[in-house]
């Protein structure tokens, strides 16, 4: 599964299972790129459009090399740690999970995963 941002305020749903790569890739040729979701707000504009508990990819990723520090996929767009949605024991793959998602809309929390895993 993998979710999309057009413009900072309008998601698109895409039920297709992807790579964080292969979304990015797919969001940045049909849309503008993957989800930011900085704010609650945002994530609640997520939950109107698929309340279910879904997988889906964010916009969210570690550089390698970087000592962890969180990036925004869209470019222009600042991390602000202080608004950092992460569940508790997150981000937890320093080395081997370097991209953001959520596992459980109803939740509302992020989790690192690997950028790889196909099952989003």
């Amino acid at each position: 599964f993998c979710l999309f941002t057009c413009q900072l305020h309008e998601y698109h749903y895409v039920n297709q299972k992807m790579t964080w790569t292969q979304a990015q890739q797919h969001c940045r040729d049909e849309y503008t790129d993957l989800a930011t979701v900085s704010t609650m707000a945002d994530m609640e504009r997520l939950r109107e459009i698929h309340s279910e508990n879904i997988e889906i990819w964010i916009g969210l990723f570690n550089q390698t090399g970087t000592n962890a520090t969180s990036h925004w996929s869209l470019p222009g767009l600042q991390f602000n740690e202080n608004q950092a949605k992460w569940k508790i024991g997150e981000p937890n793959g320093v080395t081997t999970e370097t991209c953001g998602a959520i596992i459980n809309i109803t939740e509302k929390q992020w989790v690192d995963m690997s950028c790889m895993e196909p099952e989003i």
